[in-house]
């Protein structure tokens, strides 16, 4: 430092901050820059070539340009929809900004088609997608535009189903909805709602189909749910409010092809063991005591079963029921008292499985439940004609009808019920044999199945408490 001050002060200031900037790198924390918001605004279309809504169509390009670098969901073969359906699947390539499609089919004249995208375009760094995005153009000198919308709904449980196809044909064969794709189609959204919008006046028939394999087709029998309206809709004005009602033919079983399973074979490994299910410890008092078996049950001598009141020792009368398609679980029927101790006194092989083993000789002791433990219920019936004898009241838990009774006046009590949250649906029992039947569209006596009508809304039943609720009943 002595000699650059000597020969050059400036020099040595220099040299100082040269000194002092080193330092400064050394000691600093590389921080990268911040990435500011986040990104949630969907691509822009800038421009569509052809233009959106053009008249005589003649060529087999379109062009979409975005505002940024755009990308397709992953599944958009599933979501993507040209109506009327074309025969040959369009090419569709994304490079940079731009999507562009090569039809590859002979387009129809006079004809309006459709290029539903849903929300299949994403831009690159977010995923970020347009909101159905749409592309309409003619061959003709007119755009259609007549419409068809309404909702469809699960038969069974009155709710709308999302996801699901709805389809129009020009063929009347009652086969076409397996034999042909459909020639407009469309899936209806969360709400169950769908809309087939720039159709021409004509006759269509109209399906609507709930599949898993994307084959266009009713070719699932028993599996893939379906319906159909009795009678082609026929399109002249634009046709609002359309219900189709989801529901899953009963196919009947091939009893020639099911194998036959000795006894032997049908034996399970482990111990024959029984035990009870409970509620927190303790049986209801408005439901029979369930017993669960660890191998299928294939006798049960009810004589050899004793229900007793633990403290007294006196009998109780009781019934028992097979219950379940797999024979594992045996239901007791009794009429129950509050907080009461009971034994159930099961003899040396009173219950035997489908291997010949017979349970040991066993007593089950439980406890009943309080009546404070339930709340009552008093439901007023509101916008339903009670005059029709045939509507049944279901209550609903975790999609499980928990109680049912044929409506017979506008106010409904139950006395004694469980605490918890439930759905109200009204069922239209057309054949009166209380509970919901399917429909048929391929057997011999084709028909609609029996509905439902879902109540909005839930209650929420509350322990030791008088529970009332005015039910408005949604029209069908």
């Amino acid at each position: 430092m002595r000699i650059l001050s000597r020969c050059n002060p400036i020099l040595a200031g220099l040299f100082l901050i040269f000194l002092l900037s080193l330092s400064l790198i050394r000691c600093a924390n590389i921080v990268p820059p911040s990435g500011g918001p986040k990104d949630t605004i969907p691509p822009v279309l800038v421009s569509a070539t052809p233009p959106d809504s053009t008249l005589h169509f003649r060529g087999d390009r379109i062009q979409f340009t975005f505002n940024e670098y755009v990308q397709l969901a992953n599944n958009y073969n599933d979501i993507l929809i040209f109506a009327p359906r074309l025969r040959r699947q369009p090419i569709i390539n994304v490079k940079l900004r731009t999507i562009s499609i090569l039809l590859k089919d002979t387009l129809q004249p006079n004809t309006t088609y459709q290029i539903n995208f849903g929300n299949a375009i994403q831009d690159i760094n977010e995923g970020n997608a347009i909101p159905d995005f749409s592309y309409i153009f003619s061959t003709g000198s007119y755009l259609d535009s007549l419409q068809i919308s309404g909702t469809v709904l699960d038969a069974e449980t009155g709710l709308p189903d999302s996801n699901v196809l709805v389809m129009l044909y020009r063929n009347f064969k009652d086969s076409v909805v397996s034999r042909e794709k459909p020639l407009y189609y469309t899936r209806t959204d969360a709400a169950g709602h769908y809309l087939l919008h720039n159709l021409p006046a004509d006759t269509f028939k109209i399906f609507a189909l709930k599949e898993d394999n994307n084959s266009l087709m009713y070719d699932d029998v028993g599996k893939e749910a379906i319906a159909f309206l009795n009678q082609p809709v026929v399109l002249h004005q634009d046709t609002s409010g359309l219900k189709l009602y989801l529901f899953r033919e009963q196919v009947p079983k091939d009893t020639t092809t099911q194998p036959i399973v000795s006894a032997e074979a049908a034996a399970q490994p482990g111990p024959f063991t029984l035990q009870m299910n409970l509620d927190n410890g303790r049986q209801s008092l408005i439901a029979p005591l369930q017993l669960q078996c660890s191998h299928p049950i294939a006798y049960v001598d009810s004589n050899a079963i004793t229900l007793l009141e633990d403290t007294t020792l006196h009998p109780v009368p009781f019934r028992v029921v097979l219950d379940d398609s797999l024979h594992r679980q045996i239901r007791i029927f009794a009429d129950w008292k509050e907080h009461t101790p009971y034994q159930l006194r099961i003899a040396d092989s009173a219950i035997v499985d489908t291997a010949h083993h017979g349970l040991k000789a066993d007593t089950l002791s439980f406890e009943t439940k309080s009546l404070s433990d339930y709340g009552s219920v008093e439901l007023r019936l509101q916008g339903l004609d009670t005059a029709y004898h045939q509507d049944v009241l279901q209550i609903v838990k975790d999609q499980q009808i928990v109680y049912h009774t044929k409506i017979q006046q506008y106010t409904i009590k139950i006395p004694l019920f469980d605490p918890g949250e439930y759905q109200i649906r009204i069922l239209k029992d057309d054949n009166g044999n209380g509970k919901w039947d399917t429909g048929s569209y391929y057997g011999p006596h084709p028909h609609q199945p029996e509905k439902v009508i879902a109540v909005p809304g839930k209650i929420t039943v509350r322990a030791n408490w008088d529970n009332t609720w005015m039910v408005d009943v949604p029209a069908e």
